[in-house]
Formats: C-alpha cells, structure tokens, sequence
C-alpha cells in the first residue's frame, strides 16, 4: 500500500497520465467519453450568451486576436484566453456534467484541451485521448486529496483538483515525456486555485461570480504545459512525502494508492444534468417534476405548498428565496422548483427576466426545505457523492389533494439502471436540441451533429471549430456593451 511518505508516486502519475491511449479505451469509456464532449460544446454554446461568460469576455476584452476558437462569438483568442473563455461558457449555466467528488470536469478540461488541439492542429483521435487523460487525471488527485467530513465543512473546493486534469491533457497533445508532464503537475500546482468553496458567499447574501472557478484551472493547466515543453524547471515530487500537495490545499488525509490506480476509469461514473442548476439540486428536481406528472401538470398558481425533505447540507444552505443574480438562482432549491412550476424554458432560466418574476417568487414562498436525518445519513454512507444526493417533495394543490415523490439517485448518474447508459443518451439528445433551438438553424445543427459524429476519424478540427465557432455570434455581437459590463 502507497503510504503518505511513498516516493514516486508523481513519477507514477505521469507515466499514467503519458498512457492513457483513446483508440485502446474500453468502448463504455468511449461512448461516455464522447457523451461528454458533445455536452461540453452544446453547454458551451447556449452558455456563450449568459452575462456570466459576457462578462469576462468584456472585462478580458477579446478582440479576435489569436489562432483558437472561443464558442458562440467568431472570434479567436490566444490559446490560454481561449481556454480560459470556453470553460467559462461550458459552465456558466451549471448544466455541465459533474464528477462524484472532483466538481465539473468537462468545462475546464475539454476547453483547455481544444485550444491547445487547435493551436498545435491536433487530429480528433489526439484530442479525445487528451480529454479522457484529463478527466482520468482530475479524478484521481481529487479521490486521493479528499479531506474528512470535518475539514471539508472547514476547507475545500474542486477547482484545486482540476488544474491537474487541464495541465494532462494539454501535455498529451504537445507530445510531454513522463519527467516534463511531471514538472508539469509541479508548475500547475503552484498556480492553481486555491480551495475557497468555504467563502463562496453563502453567508454574504449574494454568490461569488467566481462559481465553480473553471476557468482559471483551465488557463493554468495550458500555460503550465507549455511551460513544462520547454524545460521550464520545477519540482518533479509534487504528491511525495509528508509536505505533498495534498498538504498545500489543506486536507486533512492522503490515499496514495488512489492517485495512481491504473485499472479504474472514473469517467465510467460521470453524471450529466438534465436542470441547469446545483448537482446537489437535481434529486429534489425530478422529485417535484415527478409530483407535477402525477397531479396532471397543474397551473403554478395552483400549488399552494411545496415541501422538500433532503441533507443537512442541501437544507442548510440551497434555500435562498430571492436569489438576486443567475448563479444565486442555480444554488436555490426554492428557485428551481418555482422555474419548473412555471414552465419555464430550461434555456432561460439564468435570465433576469426569470428571476424577478412573480409568478417564481409565489411558488418560491411557498417551499419549506427541511432536513430528514436519514438522507443525511444515506449521502455519507454513499461516501458522499453528490450525485448521490436523495431528496423527497410533497407538493399541496388548493385543491387540497396531496402528491409526493422520492428521488434517491437522479437521473444522468453512471449506473442509475440497467439501462442507464441509454437513459442518458437520449437525454442529453433532448438536452442538447433544446440548448441548440433557440440559437442554431437546423442547417448550423446539422453541420455540428456531422462535425461530432466524425471526430474520432478526422485529421484536424477545422469542420467542428467552424461549427462552433460562430454559432451565435449574432446574438452575442447585438447584446449591449452596457449588459456586457453589468
């Protein structure tokens, strides 16, 4: 057994992570894989339009310079901004998938990723090896670094995790030998965020815009890379010994045999989302929506109360009920089910519009949102994965009749069902049509799904850049510079 006082165990992630080969990949890890990406860019292009990715695309005042592809604007972008840029967009709706304990991967590591393929004209096959390098990777540093229930409730944030999956995969496709990809890990550790989960703003009133911070681990991972291919000296022993980085981010523990576990793909239990909000949220989503199916999809005006039984966690702290900005909303049990009570386009529901409606604050008044110890208990003993997260709703008509639903696993989570894989197949298909409808032609959806279909035989990715490059650019180009700023 790997002991925190191991020597190697950096060495032995680089060879890893030197190995990870697409072509070979069992084709269950293939068909999740490419479930991925193509969740990555419909999130990404339905994302570009939010003021959340406006914002930094005003702030960071891109103009077109560079030679890499940043989604929905045709524009391009030096290689880390566009990194940078397309993991904001990826994300900025929390529709993005989500790993059991290392947060979202797919936004930060399939972004630096592509922008690193396109700079260095990678070929498709190249690049999926990248990205399932890059998730491999993240997982493994977040499954070994993950701090007890006690320091995590003091310290913690994924995106501390992710800078070591983005620098993997960039470092696959400029060619890195095992020595270079582990001075890459040494430089990106040194640059990575911090863990700042703790001072999000939940006690504040208001959320940090800073969110899931994919996009600085997104940036590092590419600038490390590149750093690291020119012989850019740094310590090659970041995870040996007693002052590991594990020690750097706080954690209280360190399992060095799950850091270089060679038989495990982790990408096999990634969970995609159907709401655009908080992982943590979607039990007692599908909870409420299976409530609505049951009383005949009644008028929100209908629904006098909601309550909704899940973990201390969830229940202490997803109750805002006037959520003031669209990342407030993605963290509102209460606002979820008033967007969901309301019909409203799934699309939309970041918008300001959405969140100042009436109509949600009625159904958002009436939540109660309350903890049932046993789910507390169930979630821990899951090992606490939050795609794990049960919730139970009951939902009150004026009527007085009564409906309820439990939701243990929601759905897009790896292994739900036997027929799990199909499930989330044809969900991310309705998914992904109703974030292309309101921005694409069936012609631009048509070129994209035939860029998608052929990424793993194509040469460059000339078709699938076009496809995704421009995709909205009008609606981009006409939203106000005085939104872009606010």
């Amino acid at each position: 057994m790997d002991t925190i006082g191991s020597v190697n165990l950096t060495g032995r992630l680089a060879t890893l992570a030197c190995g990870v080969d697409w072509p070979s990949a069992p084709e269950d890890v293939k068909t999740r894989l490419l479930m991925a990406v193509r969740d990555s860019i419909a999130c990404g292009i339905a994302g570009s339009v939010t003021s959340l990715a406006r914002i930094h695309r005003s702030a960071n005042d891109i103009r077109g310079e560079g030679e890499c592809t940043i989604i929905g604007t045709g524009q391009k972008a030096g290689v880390a901004a566009a990194a940078f840029h397309n993991a904001t967009a990826i994300n900025a709706l929390d529709f993005d998938d989500t790993a059991s304990v290392s947060g979202h991967p797919g936004a930060p590591v399939f972004a630096a990723a592509y922008a690193v393929a396109e700079r260095e004209r990678s070929s498709g096959r190249e690049l999926l090896s990248a990205i399932l390098t890059g998730y491999e990777v993240a997982a493994r540093v977040a499954v070994s670094c993950r701090p007890s229930p006690e320091q995590y409730a003091m310290v913690h944030g994924s995106q501390c995790f992710l800078g070591f999956g983005t620098v993997a995969a960039a470092g696959r496709l400029l060619k890195l030998d095992e020595r270079q990809m582990a001075r890459a890990f040494g430089i990106v550790a040194a640059i990575t965020p911090i863990p700042v989960a703790s001072k999000f703003g939940w006690d504040e009133g208001q959320l940090s815009w800073i969110k899931d911070n994919v996009n600085w681990p997104a940036e590092a991972g590419v600038r490390a890379a590149y750093l690291a291919a020119n012989d850019f000296p740094a310590s090659e022993t970041i995870f040996d010994g007693e002052r590991g980085f594990w020690r750097m981010i706080a954690s209280d523990r360190f399992d060095g045999d799950a850091l270089v576990d060679a038989e495990t793909f982790y990408i096999r239990s990634l969970a995609f989302k159907p709401y655009p909000c908080c992982r943590w949220l979607h039990a007692a989503a599908e909870a409420f929506d299976l409530c609505l199916e049951q009383a005949g999809q009644p008028m929100a005006t209908e629904v006098e109360r909601i309550k909704i039984e899940t973990t201390k966690g969830v229940a202490s702290t997803f109750g805002a009920k006037r959520p003031k900005t669209m990342i407030d909303a993605q963290f509102s049990a209460p606002f979820t089910v008033g967007a969901l009570a309301n019909r409203i386009a799934k699309t939309d529901w970041w918008r300001e519009e959405t969140i100042r409606s009436q109509a949600i604050q009625n159904v958002m008044d009436a939540v109660d949102l309350v903890e049932d110890p046993a789910m507390t208990t169930s979630y821990f003993g899951s090992g606490r994965n939050v795609n794990r997260i049960p919730a139970r709703v009951t939902m009150r008509l004026s009527d007085g009749r009564e409906f309820a639903a439990t939701c243990l696993v929601p759905s897009g989570t790896a292994g739900r069902s036997a027929t799990s894989a199909d499930d989330d197949d044809k969900m991310l298909s309705t998914k992904h049509r109703l974030l292309y409808d309101p921005y694409l032609s069936s012609q631009q959806t048509d070129r994209l799904m035939h860029a998608l279909a052929s990424l793993p035989v194509s040469q460059t990715l000339e078709r699938l850049s076009a496809a995704i490059g421009g995709a909205v650019a009008k609606i981009n180009e006409d939203i106000p510079v005085e939104s872009r700023r606010g």
